[in-house]
């Protein structure tokens, strides 16, 4: 997974709805038990775990597959299930109403809408580099995913999903070539509309662990989507490397609108960086979700802007 708006890199998907997030878990645990989780945590995810590390306290809180656990002196240092977020759910949302909590915003549900509908968009486009200076315009356009299909996991096994099919164009007004293009198609669950994986004609991209968008997100927001393997085709035999996404929510323009930028770290099969990719969002509290820009950084300063129109 790469960047969802650009061929050379991938969108990403929603899971299933309605639940607590992890971010909601934590807060109601530091508001609930201080004396155990309290101070500026650390945050990170290992082998599925969404954790936060509490080093005030020396405790960990972490959620996997649907499920709360602790570990550290609170539990003995033994990794311990404390319940399934749903049976926590009636806990959770109470104490959320007797805070003075900010807005928050549907990023799963709006996210899920932009794919289901498909889109098409405008943007203006500039490369820099130390010895060129690159603009232009193109168009992206999405089709709805709603293609019935198959994807292949693993090289055994083929799971139902619905596809996208992806074009960008791109017109340059002062660098050559003056015009090309990029494809791909998409592959999402069909129920949850979590991303399975994308395929070009360079690269079979799948999620070996599907990526989590947390069902509502408020400013201050941050945390971890997923991480997807790229390999060279369908086989899966040579490894092509790695992405890593993440998102942190900003302030909008007004109380009712936030930005969510999705930031996505690419590795080659060495494990180097070879770009960053920076997505940014609005998004407002009915959920009506807008690009407004992104950009493809690389490590030796050249840089693609892209801004929607």
């Amino acid at each position: 997974m790469r960047s969802l708006f650009f061929a050379c890199l991938c969108i990403f998907a929603t899971p299933v709805f309605a639940l607590p997030t992890s971010a909601q878990v934590f807060a109601y645990a530091v508001g609930s038990y201080p004396s155990l989780f309290s101070g500026s945590p650390s945050a990170g995810n290992f082998l599925g775990f969404d954790y936060r590390y509490y080093p005030s306290t020396g405790n960990y809180l972490a959620v996997s597959n649907g499920t709360i656990y602790i570990f550290g002196p609170v539990s003995g240092n033994q990794l311990t299930p404390v319940g399934t977020i749903s049976s926590f759910e009636n806990l959770i949302t109470t104490w959320e109403k007797t805070q003075n909590l900010p807005p928050s915003f549907p990023f799963q549900n709006a996210m899920k809408a932009f794919i289901i509908n498909g889109y098409q968009r405008n943007f203006s486009i500039s490369y820099t580099s130390s010895t060129v200076l690159c603009s232009g315009s193109g168009t992206r356009t999405n089709a709805p995913a709603n293609s019935l299909t198959t994807f292949k996991l693993t090289p055994t096994q083929s799971v139902p999903a619905v596809a996208s099919a992806v074009a960008v164009t791109y017109t340059w007004t002062n660098c050559n070539p003056t015009y090309n293009t990029s494809s791909k198609t998409e592959y999402y669950d069909p129920t949850s509309y979590a991303e399975l994986g994308s395929v070009t004609s360079k690269n079979y991209s799948v999620y070996k662990v599907l990526p989590v968008l947390p069902t509502s997100v408020q400013v201050g927001g941050a945390g971890i989507v997923g991480s997807s393997t790229d390999y060279t085709d369908s086989t899966q035999i040579v490894y092509d490397g790695r992405s890593d996404s993440s998102y942190v929510v900003t302030a909008g323009g007004s109380s009712t609108t936030a930005t969510i930028t999705l930031i996505y770290k690419n590795y080659d099969k060495t494990g180097a960086l070879v770009s960053t990719s920076i997505d940014v969002w609005s998004i407002t509290t009915a959920g009506v979700l807008t690009p407004i820009s992104s950009a493809i950084q690389f490590p030796n300063g050249a840089k693609y802007n892209y801004t929607f129109l």
